[in-house]
């Protein structure tokens, strides 16, 4: 099969593909086409045939097994939890793929059989019964099944039926109204139509796809590699899915790409690889930004990046080692207005140090639209200042005034218009003191700054001043006046914190109110002192330990 001319220019050979590529990118990719050939693509974690032979499948997302019925027998309505992200799971018959590899393997008619029955069951279900058709004719469900269907489609001839529903798939994801532009979901519904054209010699399908690719990557991630989504899990999420649409059209038998074309994708692909690097704690988790699970797997296999990095679509990072795993690692959003899988955290600040998380975001609990998703996505869930008496405007955008990502001692400062007024936030982190400093303020007003700890953390105490964080990451926070060293006394509540899917924590959040607020943090329980600066402009903090010692300086400029 060769893709049409038009699209595709003057054939270039798979293996000069690769041969072209920076050598983690090649070697992604290699084990891409590798897995391809053996297994279909996107294989599901919903379980094993020896269930699904029971009628039973796992929910990916709570990992619980669930009884749906048997081949004609299905019930499509089956909704244990009221949950958006099962019943994608369930429309997108992603287990009935774990059925078509096992015949792939085994010769197994009768998981070929099972297979079959249960994607006609869909067929007929979503034909007649409405509530089935509204759900499972959604974005991401469709992408889903039509790679399920083109799984078969690699192994078998499709039956008539099927391939009528394969073609009227396609067509309704070629449709320009149904196309999930910039967003994973079109990602997606690009690799199902590929992989379909693949399956059936179908060149339009995979000219389609491919053009439409070619138009998102500079969308999807930036120059500097930074995605889209405002969420580090779907950064994660999104380079796996781009490093298999290029493996999967490498893979594909007399494909041909245009080698320029190609190595633009691959190289954005590449530069992701080293956002999620930068976005992963030393404990090689991902921190939890935008709707990203708790315990989400970073990546920290690339090695030689810098100490502190910042990217335009709203991130700042930081950390004082790359192979400790009780390094200081910060984390600073900006940028852009709330969009995708973001959250209104803009200025929002964690840190993790000594082995764990020490200041938290809010989390994410999960795609059900209700009052928990409402709260974690809102301001209040973020360690951000809020600006008292002010209304939060959503839709604002948060600019980076200044960056000095010195890899000793780095500063960066934001502002923005949120609440009606400037609201300003100032940052420094001294990786030789694993510190953190923030001073903030807006222009005529008081601020809140919110401090939420980590659930498995406990607050030893507070005094006027001063919060100290108890447990196995003790951490001291101070908080005082940058222009009168008056310490503020920090007021404390209970807090909810989302780890996982549907499954929360309490917190400890502690907030300190003032016209200028200069917080530092520190690990260990330390004591301070704070005294007007020499030259008058602002306060000089000093954080003092047992065998420790950090000084912070708050001034009209902000931190030194």
């Amino acid at each position: 099969m060769k893709v049409a001319a038009t699209l595709m220019g003057a054939g270039v050979a798979v293996a000069t593909i690769f041969s072209s590529l920076a050598p983690a990118v090649s070697a992604d990719l290699v084990v891409a086409v590798k897995e391809r050939s053996k297994t279909c693509a996107g294989s599901t974690g919903m379980g094993n045939p020896q269930l699904w032979h029971q009628g039973i499948v796992i929910n990916p997302v709570s990992k619980t097994q669930i009884p749906i019925g048997l081949g004609a027998g299905t019930n499509w309505r089956t909704d244990p939890y009221d949950s958006n992200s099962w019943r994608v799971q369930l429309h997108g018959l992603a287990w009935v793929r774990g059925l078509v590899d096992q015949y792939r393997r085994t010769s197994d008619q009768a998981s070929l059989d099972l297979a079959i029955a249960t994607i006609r069951s869909h067929i007929q279900a979503s034909a007649s019964d409405p509530v089935v058709l509204k759900e499972s004719m959604k974005a991401h469900p469709v992408s889903l099944r039509l790679d399920t269907i083109s799984c078969l489609a690699s192994v078998i001839g499709l039956p008539e039926d099927i391939s009528a529903e394969a073609e009227r798939l396609a067509a309704w994801q070629l449709t320009e109204k149904n196309y999930a532009i910039n967003h994973n979901h079109g990602l997606m519904q690009n690799l199902s139509l590929a992989r379909l054209g693949c399956a059936t010699n179908r060149a339009d399908l995979i000219d389609a796809a491919w053009i439409r690719m070619l138009k998102e990557i500079e969308f999807v991630v930036d120059e500097q590699g930074a995605n889209n989504e405002q969420s580090t899990g779907y950064a994660e999420y999104n380079k796996r899915k781009w490093t298999d649409a290029i493996g999967d059209l490498a893979a594909c038998d007399e494909v041909y790409v245009i080698n320029d074309a190609a190595q633009s994708v691959i190289e954005r692909i590449s530069k992701l690889g080293t956002f999620i690097q930068q976005t992963t704690q030393p404990d090689g988790m991902l921190v939890p930004i935008g709707n990203t699970y708790g315990n989400r797997q970073g990546d920290l296999s690339l090695g030689g990046q810098p100490l502190v990095a910042y990217y335009n679509m709203g991130y700042a990072m930081g950390r004082s080692n790359w192979n400790d795993p009780s390094a200081m690692y910060w984390t600073l959003r900006f940028g852009p207005k709330r969009m995708r899988h973001g959250h209104e955290d803009r200025m929002s600040v964690t840190y993790f140090v000594n082995g764990g998380r020490v200041l938290v975001d809010g989390g994410h609990s999960g795609h059900d639209k209700n009052s928990l998703k409402a709260y974690l996505m809102s301001p209040g869930a973020h360690n951000a200042p809020q600006v008292v008496g002010k209304k939060f405007k959503s839709g604002s955008k948060t600019d980076l005034l200044r960056a000095n990502p010195d890899p000793v001692r780095a500063t960066f400062t934001v502002a923005d218009k949120s609440y009606g007024v400037t609201r300003t936030r100032h940052l420094l982190a001294d990786n030789p003191s694993k510190t953190l400093a923030t001073l903030d303020y807006a222009n005529g007003s008081e601020v809140l700054v919110p401090w939420s700890v980590d659930p498995s953390l406990k607050v030893a105490g507070y005094l006027p001043g001063l919060t100290q964080i108890g447990g196995t990451r003790a951490a001291t926070i101070v908080t005082v006046d940058a222009e009168t060293c008056a310490p503020l006394m920090p007021t404390a509540e209970s807090k909810t914190i989302a780890s996982n899917w549907r499954t929360t924590a309490q917190s400890q959040k502690m907030s300190v109110q003032g016209k200028r607020v200069f917080s530092v943090i520190t690990p260990g329980l330390n004591t301070y002192t704070c005294q007007i600066a020499p030259t008058g402009d602002g306060v000089v903090v000093t954080v003092s330990g047992p065998g420790y010692t950090s000084t912070v300086s708050a001034g009209a400029n902000g931190l030194s």
